[in-house]
């Protein structure tokens, strides 16, 4: 502050009268850069430049390529900050940390990717995160490892890809489509059966988003309240591309991938949970789990199977219509739509 000070009263002198001066004008004297960052801050770019170039720099503590990712995912929030990631030439370091060998830097590169998507069309077409073909990473996270029947990924680290495929399927009928023929619909179901409740809760999540985007026509009953997601990005300006509707392919590729009689499962079955894995049901995803249940049969893609029936009115038997509406934030019709698809 001192400095600018200085640099205001060398530069602002005038002569002591009103006379016309014969001096040659003064050369003003370069401001150094690093007063007018301390006084206005820097530019989210320069902060996202360099708080990216701590976190892809392997010769730092974790700790402090953490921190650093932590800093980049609370700017990438910021719609504009996203989609200057093209600009900035970020998406391919961005890319390469969500497939890093460390766990915690990996669960860092899926959560900001996914937040950098979400709710922004733009960064997903054009040349942004999915020209990179990132699904089969994504897809290769949830599956198991070939010499064993379980994942060799963390719990965190499959929640955050899911949370990715969320984002990236949203409004992106393109791809649902990649995603359909690379067979992520049954790396999705068996995650219904992960030991991981949260895991399970957002896949979930995720079928509910997209039923719901799919919509039910005019002549339905009105669809189901989303709950509030974890961040509030704005939408951006929707691209020109004719791929930012699925169309009905997300409900149509999940009714065909037999997903929902997996979460019917789910619920009749519950995976054992909690430290001791003594804790059957959870209570948000059992809310979820019957919302996408209930929002698939409003579709009305395909009905409901006879297995699939029976399995739901196991579950409706379990509870009252009271109980229901209070435990899965229901109204009224969606308890009689939920009783005649078991029924009919």
């Amino acid at each position: 502050m001192e400095s600018l000070l200085r640099w205001g009263i060398e530069n602002s002198a005038a002569p002591a009268d009103d006379a016309p001066s014969t001096d040659p004008p003064r050369q003003l004297k370069e401001l150094d850069p690093a007063i007018i960052d301390a006084i206005l801050g820097k530019s989210d770019a320069d902060e996202m430049r360099e708080q990216l170039a701590v976190a892809v720099d392997e010769s730092k503590p974790i700790d402090d390529r953490t921190t650093a990712l932590d800093n980049f995912e609370m700017l990438v929030e910021s719609i504009d900050n996203a989609n200057n990631l093209v600009a900035l030439k970020m998406w391919e370091p961005l890319i390469q940390l969500s497939k890093s060998s460390d766990d915690e830097i990996q669960q860092y590169g899926l959560w900001i990717i996914g937040t950098a998507i979400q709710n922004n069309p733009k960064a997903q077409h054009a040349v942004s995160y999915l020209s990179y073909n990132p699904l089969p990473q994504l897809i290769s996270i949830l599956s198991p490892s070939p010499s064993s029947s379980t994942t060799s990924t963390s719990p965190t680290t499959r929640s955050k890809a899911v949370y990715c495929i969320s984002n990236a399927l949203r409004h992106n009928a393109r791809a649902v489509q990649a995603f359909d023929s690379l067979k992520g619909w049954a790396a999705l179901s068996a995650c219904l059966q992960d030991s991981s409740v949260i895991v399970r809760r957002k896949v979930a999540f995720l079928l509910l988003t997209l039923l719901l985007q799919d919509g039910p026509s005019s002549s339905k009953p009105e669809p189901i309240s989303l709950p509030p997601s974890v961040h509030t990005n704005l939408p951006a300006p929707l691209p020109e591309e004719g791929d930012t509707d699925t169309d009905g392919a997300a409900s149509r590729a999940i009714a065909s991938s037999g997903i929902v009689s997996q979460l019917l499962k789910s619920l009749v079955s519950p995976v054992p949970s909690g430290p001791d894995g003594d804790e059957g049901r959870d209570a948000d995803f059992e809310e979820k789990s019957i919302k996408v249940v209930l929002q698939f049969v409003r579709l009305g893609v395909v009905p409901l199977q006879g297995s699939e029936k029976e399995m739901l009115a196991t579950v409706l038997s379990n509870t009252t219509k009271d109980e229901a509406l209070e435990r899965w934030v229901l109204e009224g019709q969606d308890w009689v739509d939920l009783q005649k698809a078991s029924q009919s």
